[in-house]
C-alpha cells in the first residue's frame, strides 16, 4: 500500500524559499484532488509532445514534494503542467498572489501568470533567495538614450575670451 504523501513538517523543512516551492506544489496537488505519485508520473508521460521539454520520474516527483529542488526548470515545468492538467487549470492564466516582503515588512501583491509564478518560486528555492528580490526587467534595445551630459573639467572658459572659446578664427600657432 502506498504511503500517504504529506508536506514535510517544519522541523524537517523550515520556512523559506524551498518550503514555498513545496507548498506551491502541494497547492496544485490539492486542486488536482490529491493524485498519487504514480498518477502524476503517468500524466507527465502523457503530456503532448509540445509540452514535454523535460521528464520527471516518479522518484523525482516524490523528492520534489519532500523538498528536493531540481536544477532544471523543464523537470519542474512538466510536473507543474501535469498537475495543471489533472486540476483542469490553465497554467498561463493571470493570477494575483501576495507574499510577505521581509525587507519592507509588508505584504506585496504580484500580478503574474501561474507558470511564471511557479518558475519564480522554483528559482528562489534553487538559489536560496527571497522571492521579494528585485528581478531583471529587460532592456529596451529600440530605445535611444539621450547623449550623456559632458563632464565638467572644473575649468570654465571666459565667454568673452576668443582663445578659450574657439570663436574668432584665431590660429593656434604662436605669434612669434
Amino acid at each position: 500500500m502506498p504511503r500517504l504523501l504529506r508536506s514535510p513538517p517544519l522541523t524537517v523543512l523550515p520556512h523559506g524559499p524551498v518550503r514555498n516551492f513545496v507548498e506551491l506544489l502541494f497547492d496544485y496537488r490539492e486542486i488536482a484532488n490529491y493524485p498519487k505519485l504514480k498518477e502524476i508520473s503517468e500524466q507527465v508521460k502523457s503530456l503532448p509532445e509540445s509540452e514535454q521539454n523535460g521528464t520527471a520520474s516518479r522518484e523525482t516527483i516524490r523528492r520534489m514534494f519532500h523538498g528536493s529542488v531540481p536544477s532544471e526548470w523543464h523537470t519542474v515545468e512538466v510536473v507543474f503542467l501535469a498537475l495543471c492538467r489533472m486540476a483542469d487549470v490553465d497554467p498561463d492564466r493571470r493570477v494575483k498572489y501576495t507574499y510577505w516582503d521581509e525587507e519592507e515588512e509588508s505584504n506585496v501583491e504580484v500580478d503574474t501568470d501561474r507558470r511564471s509564478q511557479m518558475r519564480e518560486v522554483w528559482s528562489a528555492a534553487l538559489y536560496g533567495r527571497s522571492v521579494s528580490r528585485v528581478r531583471f526587467q529587460g532592456i529596451d534595445f529600440d530605445h535611444e538614450d539621450p547623449e550623456p551630459p559632458r563632464r565638467s573639467t572644473g575649468f570654465r572658459a571666459a565667454t568673452d575670451d576668443p582663445w578659450a572659446t574657439g570663436r574668432g578664427g584665431f590660429s593656434d600657432d604662436p605669434p612669434f
